[in-house]
């Protein structure tokens, strides 16, 4: 973390990812590398941090933020604390981090940025197409801008507020962000996405632009979920600038480079039938990628299998389904068709 530009924290439940994270903080606090240090943690677990940073750091300057002091009569003042005090932490819950909003300026300079890009994109990359598809979808963005602003429910936007490094705990939970990708009838991935995940990606591109490209840190013990796309994503959020070095900044020429699709049958919910599916089921390139990958991600596995007594075997059990149990599978078949 001290010594990457940004991190990937892809370490196994119960294997300290909390206490990393609060020590990398405080050693780039002491070593004049950040002034102010933003950690956004699940609502849940707002409570383990802030004892556990305690714990650790016992006279630590904390700014501890939550619902009861980001409701709408307090939130001013408590970003106002923010930008003026030095606090050697914000403790920043979820609920509160997704009402913060970046500016109106700071889009419209992103969004002019983009066009100019797309106006010296080369056609040996991308054809005229994909590259006048892409401007109308900016073109687009910077109309819906207007009505966006007026929905802002903090009068200071996050880029106001000076953070110069950004933790991000259980970073799973916003990995659905929107992917303008030209694929389609694959199942696993989402090209929609959701706002909450999409207002993320601004913020840490945010923090990035403000600090040399970096200062951004995810943690989670799920680094891929759902799809292999879930490493696509991760890549977005920490090593953008990378992946448009190599030109594979758009997710259909990432796939193009990594990923395989395969199509196969699949069983229907209610067990009697089958049908064709294609997914993204496996890397290509592997070598590649890791390459990339190890410039910002540090794996750690915790050995499940202390303290757990050796298997002895296992006899598998056949038993033929009785009446109850096909009327059961009828009746979520018809659910299922009904969703």
């Amino acid at each position: 973390i001290i010594f990457s530009p940004n991190t990937l924290l892809a370490h196994d439940v119960g294997a300290g990812k909390t206490y990393t994270m609060i020590a990398a903080g405080m050693e780039l606090r002491r070593l004049g590398k950040s002034q102010k240090n933003l950690y956004v943690i699940p609502n849940n677990i707002l409570a383990q941090w802030v004892e556990m940073f305690r714990k650790m750091y016992p006279n630590a300057n904390l700014l501890v933020v939550n619902n009861k002091n980001f409701c709408l009569h307090k939130r001013t003042e408590t970003l106002n604390r923010i930008i003026n005090e030095d606090f050697d932490a914000i403790l920043m819950t979820y609920s509160c981090f997704d009402l913060l909003s970046l500016s109106k300026q700071y889009y419209k300079e992103f969004y002019e940025e983009r066009l100019a890009m797309l106006d010296k994109a080369s056609t040996s990359f991308y054809s005229k197409a994909d590259i006048d598809r892409k401007r109308k979808s900016v073109l687009h963005l910077m109309e819906r801008l207007q009505e966006d602003m007026s929905k802002n429910v903090c009068e200071i936007p996050f880029d106001e507020l000076g953070i110069n490094t950004l933790f991000v705990d259980e970073a799973h939970n916003y990995k659905n962000v929107p992917l303008d990708s030209g694929i389609i009838r694959v199942k696993g991935f989402n090209k929609a996405g959701s706002r909450k995940c999409e207002g993320m990606m601004d913020k840490v591109h945010c923090v990035q632009r403000q600090n040399n490209g970096g200062r951004v840190v995810l943690a989670t013990g799920t680094p891929i979920t759902n799809s292999i796309t879930d490493i696509f994503v991760l890549q977005k959020y920490l090593q953008d600038g990378e992946l448009e070095f190599l030109g594979i900044q758009n997710f259909d020429s990432w796939v193009g480079m990594f990923a395989k699709k395969r199509t196969e049958f699949e069983i229907d919910i209610d067990t009697n039938s089958y049908h064709l599916a294609t997914r993204f089921a496996r890397f290509h390139n592997v070598p590649e990628l890791t390459a990339i990958l190890s410039s910002i991600a540090d794996f750690y596995h915790v050995d499940q299998s202390v303290g757990i007594p050796e298997l002895d075997g296992y006899t598998d059990s056949v038993r033929v389904g009785g009446e109850d149990f096909k009327e059961y599978l009828k009746e979520i078949s018809t659910r299922a068709d009904d969703v």
